[in-house]
């Protein structure tokens, strides 16, 4: 097999008669999930408006995909292919951003920014096949490329390892002047990191697993690497050349998939050279929001990890369990604020476990601030705290502690045009933990569709123990009072609800 972009994903299902037999994952159960997932990324970033008549056709595309899919494995296991060599070329194995919502956000920006119709119709034609694409019956072939589609999901799953070969060829536009590097400045912010202008470079490595040696890559970078010219690029053609000829025992010149670099985030490697800047710059702390931080659980990643919350696991970050540290901020929401603020300061990030109290991630940036400060009071620059929506409750309730949190504060303002900003921050907290703890927010939806060995009370069942989310239950002095337990056995019994309650002495805390 020799593929190219898109070609490479019709080649990796070829590959899936190559699966370990005794260890097959792909169970009915397992494709169920896969699709109803899917049907829920298509909700978040398609069609919001669909009737129900489209929602059910819709609905039955998805149970056409899978039922294809079924038919194909089928097909595979009475056919017994042996793939001997297959040469990848830029494959959106692990989807791309030319497909995610990323692009829709982009054409309405440019669309607005045109003003009085510079583009006219052909971008009203644009926006509106774009839209389209999470749809598998108009556009299935976008649909199945973008980033945690049905199909880019089962190319990752981790329990699912094939024996067909594979070599990857891999490129990274990079320009070889100023000028050069400035008109690629555009498409590297829209990708988020290394790309050929069309895929990302990182998803290049994606897609089944295999044995150690049975699967190697090589990497092109340069001004002639290009989505459109692996194939009029002599290095390119000699690599494909070398992956089909290679002898049984030999690599071809490749190296195993297993060192190819992880590709982090551009707004990662934008935190690094702040804090390297050789001249003295501002401060800017940045706080997420409420569920903006990763939670890992004894070392391994739970929120956001959806492989494993998919397997159920969403349990491990519940309020009793262990060794719960949260460890980095969740970047495809702040990675953009992040990367901007990097330009011109030097960047600490602050995550912190948002299902416990306010006040403890309070005391704990009180602690990073004491770290972070002396180098601010040395050079006599300003300290930026910015702070999104849950995090600015965790700043305020540092400055109001009467103690640390408040000392360091006096030695924040001490410093000239040090600021504190909030972005839509609750401070008369916010109907969405009402509806956390009653099954009526979103996210808790898609867990549901997710997970499907947990229903919406069990989910609540997680989350109401929380002193994060009841802490930020609205405030109204006048109105109903949500801290208060009998106002909820109240609700629940007027409307004939099965959830269950949060505990008083949360209630109380709170």
């Amino acid at each position: 097999l020799v593929s190219h972009s898109r070609g490479g994903l019709v080649g990796e299902l070829m590959c899936l008669g190559m699966r370990d037999a005794e260890a097959d994952p792909l169970t009915p159960a397992l494709l169920k999930t896969l699709f109803a997932a899917d049907r829920t990324v298509a909700v978040q970033l398609g069609l919001p408006g669909l009737d129900k008549a489209a929602a059910k056709a819709r609905d039955a595309a998805y149970d056409a995909d899978r039922a294809a899919l079924v038919e194909l494995l089928d097909e595979l296991r009475t056919k017994q292919f042996k793939v001997r060599r297959f040469v990848r070329v830029a494959c959106p194995a692990r989807g791309t951003t030319l497909a995610s919502g990323r692009l829709d956000r982009w054409l309405s920006v440019l669309d607005f920014v045109s003003g009085a119709g510079l583009f006219g119709d052909a971008m009203d034609f644009l926006l509106a096949v774009i839209k389209e694409r999470t749809d598998p019956r108009t556009l299935p072939g976008l649909e199945a490329m973008m980033p945690g589609s049905a199909l880019t999901r089962l190319l990752q799953h981790p329990d699912l390892q094939v024996s067909a070969d594979l070599s990857v060829i891999a490129g990274d536009v990079e320009g070889d002047s100023l000028w050069g590097q400035i008109k690629l400045l555009a498409a590297d912010w829209f990708y988020g990191g290394d790309h050929d202008l069309v895929v990302n470079t990182g998803s290049m490595f994606g897609g089944l697993r295999r044995p150690p040696g049975a699967a190697r890559f090589l990497r092109d970078e340069g001004a002639e690497v290009n989505h459109f010219r692996y194939f009029t690029n002599d290095k390119s053609i000699r690599w494909l050349t070398n992956g089909l000829m290679r002898a049984d025992d030999s690599d071809g010149g490749f190296q195993p998939i297993e060192t190819a670099r992880h590709e982090a985030p551009r707004w990662r490697e934008a935190v690094r050279r702040s804090r390297a800047a050789s001249t003295p710059r501002p401060l800017a702390v940045v706080l997420p929001g409420t569920m903006g931080s990763v939670l890992q659980q004894q070392g391994e990643t739970v929120w956001i990890d959806y492989w494993r919350l998919m397997r159920g696991q969403l349990g491990r970050i519940g309020i009793d369990r262990p060794d719960v540290e949260p460890v980095d901020l969740v970047g495809d929401f702040y990675g953009p604020l992040v990367e901007f603020m990097a330009r011109t300061h030097h960047v600490e990030i602050f995550p912190y476990d948002w299902r416990n109290s306010v006040r403890e991630a309070a005391a704990r940036l009180a602690e990073a601030l004491e770290r972070w400060l002396p180098e601010a009071e040395r050079n006599n620059q300003p300290v930026h705290l910015v702070a999104h929506s849950m995090g600015g409750l965790v700043v305020r309730a540092m400055i109001a502690d009467g103690g640390a949190g408040s000392a360091v504060w006096q030695r924040i303002v001490a410093l000239p045009k040090s600021r504190f900003v909030m972005l839509g921050t609750p401070n008369r907290g916010s109907h969405e933990a009402v509806r956390w703890l009653t099954g009526g927010n979103p996210t808790q939806g898609k867990l549901t569709l997710l997970d499907l060995t947990k229903g919406r009370d069990d989910i609540i069942d997680i989350v109401r123990h929380y002193p994060g989310l009841i802490e930020l239950l609205p405030f109204a002095p006048e109105g109903q009072d949500f801290a208060e337990p009998l106002l909820w056995k109240t609700l629940k019994a007027e409307l004939g609800e099965s959830w269950p309650i949060p505990p008083a002495s949360v209630f109380s805390a709170a």
